[in-house]
């Protein structure tokens, strides 16, 4: 015979359970009724599943011959849901005074805690593991190491747009002048970023990219009634800063490496098209110009793409760039702005990218007027030299200051040290001494 599943003294206990609870008035099994049934009182005062209990009793009865003395039932003196009920009642209680218990028990563990004689004795733990330092030996900094290859953005002029300071809050304004002045301060600052805040600045060259939408275009009718020039004007004023600025890079860096990428606002046709959709554009013929002008020059190439998109390698990242309304996507929202559009097309564009075989690690556009460093997510992009605007305004755009991208491409880090290239004063409010209207 296999040996029992439980000793005598638990088969004999669990008999006597279950004849206590059929005294209590908990029905045997083959009885209908509300509430619990005897074995299922019995199993519960036991610890143990009704069922597991079920099971028991057939094995007690086969090798103990015992089985409870079902004829105990007379029936409940109370319902059997009143006594289910005063069960939860009890188990209610019993529940409750355990969490006083350990609620009282977290309370004096914070006491303890917080008591000066427990952090002194906590300090002294503490004090008790000495733990000897690391025996670092610090390398001298490499002085030949230098911050890498830098990289100018320079998109979204706009050069020929009017924005006027009455319909921006003050906050900017944009004409001819504006214009020059930005451009100048752009080319001194960045070679003063480059050149006077860098450590060990030594570089082999500079990369120019031309992102797009360098003239205003008559892209709109209200654009047509308020520009300060024509785009035919615009593009010429255009070539004539941007020789003068590259000519000063050259001069200071040694080498000029300019990629062009034509912008929206520059197209020659009223809606936008695919094919000839690059150099139809006033963008264009600014970068057709710039090849001419310095084809003979050693030290400044220009690379204007048919396709409008420039696939480059600067040190050892790969970088596509291209405008930025070519990503195919739209939308945006009122929280994260346009860099929810911005993401899912540069993932759109990796896809498309990678089944031509021009994988890429990093995309660097424009468009947006709102400066972003994401190398690590694989975008950048880049502010804009007209400032805030009316569009930007009335679409409830946030502000952002007029500026151009700066960076350093580093051939072990990759992209590093980003500047925001800042072309006009902070806006600051002038302190008072009580109170005035602010508009008036």
């Amino acid at each position: 015979m296999p040996s029992p599943p439980i000793s005598r003294s638990d088969a004999e206990r669990a008999i006597q359970e279950i004849e206590r609870a059929l005294r209590e008035g908990y029905r045997p099994p083959g009885r209908t009724g509300k509430g619990l049934g005897a074995v299922a009182r019995a199993a519960f005062r036991l610890g143990l599943p009704s069922g597991t209990l079920y099971n028991r009793l057939r094995a007690i009865e086969n090798h103990y011959g015992l089985a409870p003395d079902w004829s105990l039932y007379k029936g409940a003196e109370k319902p059997a849901a009143e006594i289910d009920a005063l069960l939860i009642a009890q188990a209610n209680a019993a529940a409750q005074r355990r969490i006083e218990q350990l609620e009282a028990e977290i309370a004096r563990m914070k006491a303890d805690a917080s008591h000066p004689d427990a952090i002194a004795h906590v300090l002294g733990l503490v004090r008790e593991h000495k733990i000897d330092p690391p025996d670092w030996v610090l390398r001298p900094h490499r002085s030949d190491d230098t911050p890498g290859v830098p990289v100018c953005l320079w998109s979204d002029w706009h050069i020929g747009e009017t924005v006027d300071p009455a319909q921006v809050y003050g906050m900017n304004a944009f004409n001819e002048s504006v214009a020059d002045h930005r451009i100048k301060l752009l080319v001194e600052r960045t070679i003063h970023l480059a050149c006077e805040r860098m450590v060990n600045p030594h570089y082999p060259g500079i990369v120019v990219w031309l992102g797009g939408d360098m003239v205003s275009g008559w892209l709109h009718q209200e654009l047509v009634a308020t520009d300060w020039c024509p785009p035919t004007k615009a593009v010429a004023w255009c070539v004539s800063r941007l020789r003068l600025a590259l000519m000063h890079l050259r001069d200071r860096f040694g080498r000029v490496l300019v990629i062009c990428s034509p912008g929206n606002h520059g197209r020659i046709t009223q809606r936008p098209i695919a094919k000839n959709s690059a150099i139809a554009s006033y963008d264009h013929i600014i970068y057709s110009h710039l090849v001419e002008l310095f084809r003979d020059d050693g030290a400044i190439t220009v690379h204007a793409a048919a396709d409008g998109e420039a696939l480059v390698q600067i040190a050892g990242t790969r970088f596509l760039f291209m405008h930025g309304h070519e990503l195919g996507v739209a939308g945006g929202d009122g929280i994260i702005g346009a860099l929810g559009p911005i993401m899912r097309g540069r993932t759109k564009v990796g896809r498309s990218q990678a089944t031509v075989g021009r994988e890429f690690d990093v995309l660097c556009i424009g468009h947006y007027h709102q400066p972003i460093w994401q190398p690590t997510a694989g975008i950048i992009v880049n502010g804009t030299l007209k400032g805030w605007d009316e569009y930007a305004r009335v679409r409830r755009l946030p502000y952002a200051t007029a500026s151009q991208m700066l960076f350093f491409v580093h051939p072990t880090w990759g992209p590093i040290q980003p500047f925001d290239v800042f072309l006009q004063p902070r806006a600051m409010r002038k302190r008072i001494n009580f109170a005035e209207v602010v508009e008036e």
